[in-house]
């Protein structure tokens, strides 16, 4: 696969090296590394092509073409991080014909403000461009897209996945499936191996604040809480599901709720309803998760469904034959 990256932001540089995963790019835990991330590997050979962008720049721009790359090479997909959103509405005419598909990561409101988002992902569509504007970059979940998933599945980044194997009350085994985009999925696996179940939550806090989280502080509205708490809340969920699947009684905080989960056995069927409450949040990521945890509770299932509905409509369903 062949990435590009655009950037302004020095998030930009933090997801780089999770990608090129070079011995000094996590010093999490300084002295007491345990060389976790060695399995990993690195991808630098995927790495076709970086640009920083201007950052400091006037509030409007005339002429976005000014401060935007004048060649790029052909491209599977193109991160595009902390753009002046003057030049991320130049973006289409810079990838047509170039690049198959664009992630914009939103780790800040004011890097992709909801119309610019729209206004975007429709001309991408245009050009028969894949997109995606995760809000913030640990949300995406494979969606559909050819392209994407292909991105979510080989470097095993987007929104968190873990495994645990949990003996007395302890977590024991921790094992990152996809980490967070800036890597702190690797360090917060760290910090929860060895704790009491219900030591777990504190550990993942501290983790989280300790990496740290770059996402901004301010309040988002579609998100309905600050962009950096969202992060702390996907964390929560990864181990939150991870536990689940060992058959633990788990609480942990996962923000304020944003959907309801009805979930039901017969037999060898398995079913879920899924109620959106909030408009922003992630379809797909909810799929994913309760796929997920669904999977692990059924032996040889003949069959499990998911219902998703938002506003009282069927919006999505998704049925799997095993």
């Amino acid at each position: 696969m062949k990435l590009g990256l655009l950037y302004a932001d020095e998030f930009g540089e933090r997801v780089l090296g999770n990608l090129l995963n070079y011995s000094t790019f996590c010093k999490a835990c300084d002295l007491a590394c345990e060389h976790c991330r060695v399995p990993y590997g690195s991808f630098a050979s995927d790495i076709y092509w970086v640009h920083q962008a201007p950052s400091d720049l006037p509030p409007f721009i005339d002429d976005p073409s000014t401060y935007l790359p004048r060649e790029m090479p052909e491209l599977d997909v193109l991160l595009v991080v902390g753009l002046h959103p003057d030049l991320l509405a130049e973006l289409p005419s810079l990838v047509e014909g170039r690049v198959s598909a664009v992630i914009v990561p939103i780790e800040n409101k004011d890097w992709c403000l909801p119309g610019l988002r729209r206004q975007v992902a429709k001309r991408l569509a245009e050009l028969g461009i894949e997109s995606a504007f995760p809000k913030p970059f640990c949300s995406l979940t494979p969606r559909g897209l050819r392209v994407i998933d292909e991105f979510v599945a080989r470097y095993r980044v987007g929104r968190p996945v873990i495994e645990t194997v949990v003996e007395d009350e302890v977590v024991r085994e921790v094992h990152v499936v996809r980490s967070a985009p800036c890597g702190a999925t690797w360090f917060i696996a760290r910090q929860i191996l060895n704790k009491r179940v219900d030591e777990v939550e504190e550990a993942i806090s501290k983790a989280h604040h300790s990496y740290p989280c770059t996402g901004s502080m301010a309040v988002d509205p579609e998100v309905g809480d600050t962009i950096l708490h969202k992060g702390g809340y996907l964390a929560r969920e990864a181990v939150k599901d991870a536990l689940i699947k060992q058959g633990v009684d788990v609480k942990l905080s996962v923000g304020v709720p944003a959907f309801k989960v009805e979930a039901r056995m017969e037999g060898v069927e398995a079913s879920a309803r899924i109620e959106v409450v909030a408009r922003f949040e992630d379809v797909e990521g909810l799929i994913e998760r309760v796929g997920w945890v669904l999977g692990s509770w059924l032996l040889n299932p003949a069959r499990y469904s998911l219902e998703v509905l938002r506003d009282g409509e069927v919006v999505s369903f998704e049925g799997l034959e095993s």
